[in-house]
């Protein structure tokens, strides 16, 4: 158990007070996205190092997808919060109410058509018994930290149970039936599983996907194996060996990076 972490401005943290700093999401994606890895940088680190630097370096904004599966999150795992959004009531992006929204940077614009879709959705998790009862013993967006090889990464559970033993990690995707353990793996959720494991201390066979399918509301549930739990364990130290090489040893300079193979 640690006590106190250092992020990678070399600020020293008391552990708890970091933790708890976690929870607000700006602190979360934006210092702590610049001063530790994540599942997230994992994916681009196993790119290149310049992919990584990159991602820090110019964050991406809000797309379509990834509004749309905030909003899911949102509205699933923290209802009670009732985030505000700005529902712009028109046929598409081409609108003047939409442009206007976007030229006055107004924060979570959305239009109604894809908020609707997203309520709908939602709405049929609500209803379904597989679905509707699955957090009843879970703690949701809670944040933690945990050093890999003396490197701080971060992470925030959808859903932890209050035993502390299990993790629920929520996904959607646009066709379900394409969802399986490669494509997963491409989207480097096996990376995500082994770091938050080790973060609060679950066994792999502990640790499940919901997959919401946004197309025709379908769900499922998939648990993880072994094999899947390796295939992260082995991509996330791969991805630290190049983070100390190009990032704290500085062994070699990015500019000179390249990739190599045979076609």
């Amino acid at each position: 158990m640690i006590d106190t972490v250092i992020t990678f401005d070399g600020v020293l943290w008391d552990k708890d007070e970091l933790v708890a700093r976690m929870i607000d999401n700006e602190f979360y994606y934006g210092y702590m996205g610049k001063n530790s890895l994540s599942s997230s940088s994992v994916k681009e680190l196993i790119k290149s190092p310049r992919a990584y630097s990159n991602y820090v370096k110019y964050p991406q904004e809000d797309c379509d997808a990834f509004m749309f599966g905030r909003l899911i999150h949102e509205s699933i795992l923290e209802p009670e919060k009732n985030y505000p959004y700005n529902i712009i009531d028109a046929n598409d992006k081409r609108s003047k109410a939409w442009k206007d929204a976007v030229n006055d940077n107004i924060p979570n614009t959305i239009l109604k058509r894809d908020y609707d879709r997203c309520i709908s959705l939602v709405d049929a998790y609500n209803n379904n018994d597989y679905t509707t009862d699955l957090l009843e013993r879970y703690d949701t967006e809670v944040p933690n930290v945990v050093l890999i090889e003396d490197v701080l990464f971060r992470v925030k559970a959808d859903a932890l149970s209050i035993d502390r033993d299990s993790i629920i990690d929520l996904k959607t995707t646009a066709d379900i039936s394409k969802f399986n353990k490669w494509t997963a793996m491409s989207y480097g959720y096996d990376c995500q599983a082994y770091i938050y494991c080790l973060a609060f201390g679950v066994h792999w066979q502990d640790y499940r996907f919901v997959v919401l399918d946004k197309t025709n509301k379908q769900f499922g549930i998939f648990d993880i194996s072994e094999e899947f739990f390796e295939s992260g364990k082995r991509k996330v130290h791969e991805a630290i060996d190049t983070y100390k090489k190009y990032f704290v040893n500085r062994e070699e300079e990015i500019n000179n990076y390249i990739t190599t193979g045979t076609l």
